[in-house]
């Protein structure tokens, strides 16, 4: 695994970060300076959903162990701050509920994926599970991210992309998840790694208020790959110019979300300058599993099937 500095962390495009950008491109601003995302908040919803994410990838790469997805989520529980004593209210999100999500899916859902799919192994050795790559784009900027789970087809050249999720939204449809362009850099990723093979991407929802799972095959091809390459671009175009400008505006609309005030709305106007501990702050990127390279990615799309 390689490892990767960068001269400003602002020029680390992350999906998360991008989302954060078009809520308020100054909060985004202040959350890269100070190696913060997502304001530094945990809540039961995160700490239940980064569980449960880990538990489904280790009965997975087990080959459907419970006791190993057990474990997993035990390990990835933030119980610093989230007690694994927490109820879970009508969502349904304790640690207890938790463990039940993930027998359900050791039950119902595991065993069926695992007849025709395994764990891709990636060139490193590593298994596919939270497989970081990094993109080069111009003028210094990097695309990242992480893919959940990565599946390869134990007969054919074919690899899924799996993104997990919960949810306790009674009306989710599928609209949630079929326009995100996360899955698709996600694929176009892997597509790059491994340019012979089909690639495919798949929703998989679990609602924690009934204890059901969905999931949604989503299409990809050519097409999906070349509008997320142009819209991660544009995107770190738009950040060059607030760069050039030196102010990185805010976005009113954006300071009340889900009934909380962003953590960075006492100090975001500070005479309109830079926050004191602002400013160009490298990042060092470690243990990139796919260090892709921008001029071959770029090959790929105009190779990949349509």
């Amino acid at each position: 695994m390689a490892d990767l500095t960068i001269d400003d962390n602002r020029k680390l495009l992350r999906y998360s970060r991008l989302q954060t950008l078009n809520d308020c491109p100054r909060k985004m601003e202040l959350q890269a300076a100070m190696y913060e995302e997502n304001g530094g908040f945990v809540s039961l919803d995160t700490a239940f959903g980064t569980a449960y994410g880990a538990g489904i990838a280790a009965l997975l790469v087990s080959n459907n162990n419970l006791f190993e997805g057990y474990m997993a989520a035990l390990l990835a529980w933030d119980a610093d701050r989230i007690p694994l004593s927490t109820e879970g209210g009508r969502s349904l999100k304790s640690f207890g509920d938790c463990l039940l999500a993930i027998e359900k899916y050791h039950n119902e859902v595991a065993y069926l994926i695992l007849q025709d799919w395994e764990v891709a192994t990636l060139p490193n050795g590593r298994k596919a599970v939270e497989t970081l790559f990094v993109l080069p784009l111009p003028k210094g900027y990097y695309a990242s991210g992480h893919i959940d789970i990565c599946l390869k087809h134990k007969r054919e050249n074919r690899f899924s992309i799996r993104e997990v999720k919960t949810t306790a939204d009674p009306a989710f449809h599928e609209a949630k998840y079929g326009k995100s362009s996360q899955a698709v850099g996600y694929a176009a990723a892997i597509g790059a790694a491994y340019p012979d093979a089909e690639v495919e991407r798949m929703y998989e929802v679990y609602h924690t208020a009934n204890r059901e799972y969905t999931c949604f095959p989503l299409p990809y091809g050519k097409a999906d790959a070349i509008k997320w390459l142009v819209g991660i671009v544009a995107e770190s175009e738009r950040i060059n110019i607030y760069l050039n400008y030196g102010v990185f505006p805010q976005n009113g609309a954006g300071c009340m979300k889900f009934n909380r005030i962003c953590s960075m709305y006492n100090f975001c106007s500070d005479a309109n300058t830079l926050h004191p501990e602002c400013g160009v702050k490298p990042v060092t990127v470690k243990d990139i599993d796919l260090m892709l390279g921008y001029t071959d990615f770029v090959k790929y799309l105009n190779t990949a099937r349509a």
